[in-house]
């Protein structure tokens, strides 16, 4: 037996068989020989060869603690959930268990009884995997898919003479065309180790982790890099408070880029290792991270976050959480800034005794990205695959509008503030602020009506209305945005004022715009502005001349009790006389119902 312990702990395997075999022969109720050899064909995943050890255990010896308790195991292991359970109850009740034992046995008893339930509830569950223009002999993980759904960004371990090293890979043409994959490029591929990418919904920044650098703070540390005309940029540490000398790593960014979440292991925490959040608060500078809070943290470990682009659901691995293997997978809301919802498994066999984890979720919010190994197709040992999630826990499915911004006289492309408010709820859904190329590429949920406003110092404000399809490939919506300069004649449409037919009264929806223009005008003191009322062709010119007079009225009302100077605000109606659009349908005259807003005196 000594030979066999000493053979299996240096993981010579068939050389520990052979002597185990011959320990059963000379004695065949050798209870340890058996139970040894039980271990052995478990590490080769041979379940029935392990239980077959095991029962011969109990055999010998009824009620044996440790048989019970591998036996328990091996159940565990190959799913036989509800015999799993018989064991390790037997096992709590027996004799000879240790402190350490007795939790361990709870824990799979806790994970058996989880698995019962769940494999009893199935989900709908066909992983199909990425192919061999992604997939190779080796290991790939940790997947991030731009907002387009157009590249995908993953870690690939390779062979690097001895060792293994991480570098990023990258395959673009989108689900089910993905192209043969290539190095994402020298900047950020290096002699060490980088892994678990993540990308901005734009798809020019990045963020990752890379471990033991010179300019590292801990083990492990989150770089940015910025691509700029098609090139990953030089990556730098993103420096403290994000980076301590703990362990920092898997970082997901919101939609607009502004917050990060990752995993750390550093002091503050509810486990052993946590998910954090940190703001972004300008000028390079991130907030102090903020704990996820015991919604999401548990005494275990959470790792692998991944915000989804609607902003709201964060998936992610846990050993804390109820489950079956070592990592489950969740899905959790954000129902405020600090507050989440109990997290969800994402169900059986999605989750499995296996470990689960780097799961990310496509801009439809139905198609899942993960790397698994063990199935028959797989190229290598860990590979990427996807799956659709069950409805009960898929996100909200987005939409993307993309453009620049410009200079209206000189076509030169600005940096600006950009807002998009839901018309049906008149929230603020997403800011952002552009670079100076003026590039934006905005995420936002499918089949709703939303404003945009525009700002930017020494321009007129800017605002526009559009409607987003339900979330496809085809729905992504350009719009370009020119910014004129303040100066005398300039003028804007109000697009997100809004009167019924026939009234001057103001339109709830209309409230978010007008505070933005006030404070346009309380920020250019010297302006001096018309506010010109516009109306449909229904009812006479008289009552329509009236009519646009009341409703220009009403802007400057509204605008004078937001604190705007009164005597900087005159008003004129034109009635039906200036159309936009054609009257002969309701859209066509709702946007002949319009107030607008011209420069007098700058």
């Amino acid at each position: 037996m000594e030979y066999a312990r000493q053979a299996m702990s240096q993981n010579r395997q068939y050389e520990a068989e052979e002597y185990l075999l011959k320990a059963i022969k000379r004695d065949p109720d050798y209870r340890d020989a058996h139970l040894m050899l039980g271990e052995l064909c478990l590490r080769k995943d041979d379940f029935e060869c392990a239980l077959r050890e095991f029962d011969e255990v109990l055999i010998i010896e009824p009620g044996y603690f440790l048989g019970l308790y591998r036996r328990g195991y091996a159940f565990y292991l190959n799913e036989e959930f509800a015999l799993a359970i018989d064991d390790y109850e037997a096992y709590l009740q027996s004799s000879g268990a240790s402190d350490r034992g007795m939790e361990e046995a709870q824990k799979y008893l806790d994970r058996s009884r989880f698995g019962l339930v769940a494999k009893a509830n199935r989900v709908p569950f066909e992983p199909i995997n990425l192919g061999d223009a992604v997939n190779g002999p080796y290991m790939e993980y940790f997947p991030a898919v731009t907002a387009d759904g157009n590249e995908l960004i993953f870690t690939r371990n390779m062979p690097n003479g001895p060792a293994f090293r991480e570098d990023f890979y990258i395959s673009r043409g989108g689900e089910g065309n993905w192209s043969l994959v290539e190095p994402m490029g020298q900047n950020v591929n290096s002699d060490g180790n980088e892994g678990a990418l993540c990308i901005s919904a734009d798809g020019n920044v990045a963020v990752f982790t890379a471990c033991m650098r010179d300019d590292g703070r801990g083990s492990c540390d989150l770089y940015m890099t910025i691509r700029e005309n098609g090139v990953w940029g030089k990556p730098f540490n993103l420096g403290y408070p994000i980076n301590t000398e703990a362990w920092e790593s898997q970082p997901s960014l919101s939609p607009d880029g502004r917050t990060i979440y990752f995993t750390s292991n550093r002091s503050g925490g509810h486990g052993g290792k946590d998910l954090w959040s940190s703001t972004f608060e300008g000028k390079g500078e991130w907030g102090d991270p903020v704990n996820l809070g015991d919604s999401i943290n548990t005494k275990g470990d959470e790792i692998t976050p991944f915000m989804h682009w609607d902003g709201r659901s964060l998936f992610f691995a846990s050993t804390g959480h109820p489950g079956i293997g070592d990592f489950d997978m969740y899905r959790s809301l954000r129902l405020d800034e600090y507050h989440w919802s109990a997290p969800q498994n994402l169900g059986y066999p999605i989750n499995s005794v296996r470990e689960e984890n780097g799961l990310i979720v496509a801009p439809d919010g139905k198609t899942a990205y993960y790397s698994r190994e063990g199935y028959a197709d797989s190229r290598g040992m860990l590979d990427l695959y996807r799956f659709e999630l069950p409805k009960k826990v898929r996100a909200t499915p987005i939409a993307y509008v993309k453009g620049f911004i410009t200079d209206e006289k000189t076509g030169k492309a600005l940096s600006g503030t950009m807002e998009f408010v839901d018309l049906e709820t008149g929230e603020t859904y997403l800011e952002i602020t552009t670079r100076s190329e003026g590039y934006y590429f905005a995420c936002l949920p499918g089949e709703r009506n939303y404003a945009l406003n525009v700002r930017k110092s020494g321009y007129l404000f800017f605002s526009e209305r559009f409607a987003l399809e339900e979330s496809t490939e085809s729905s992504a919506l350009e719009l370009n945005v020119p910014l004129a300069p303040i100066e005398a004649g300039q003028s804007l449409t109000l697009k997100n004022v809004f009167f019924d037919s026939g009234s001057d009264d103001l339109r709830a929806e209309s409230y978010p715009e007008l505070d933005r223009i006030a404070n346009f005008l309380k920020d250019n003191p010297t302006l001096v502005i018309e506010i010109a009322g516009h109306t449909d062709n229904i009812g006479s010119d008289s009552a329509n001349l009236e009519l646009s007079e009341r409703r220009a009225e009403s802007v400057v009302n509204y605008l004078a009790e937001q604190g705007v100077a009164r005597q900087k605000l005159t008003l004129e109606g034109y009635g039906a006389s200036m159309p936009v659009a054609s009257n002969e349908s309701e859209e066509g005259r709702q946007r002949n119902r319009r107030p607008e807003l011209k420069i007098v005196q700058k």
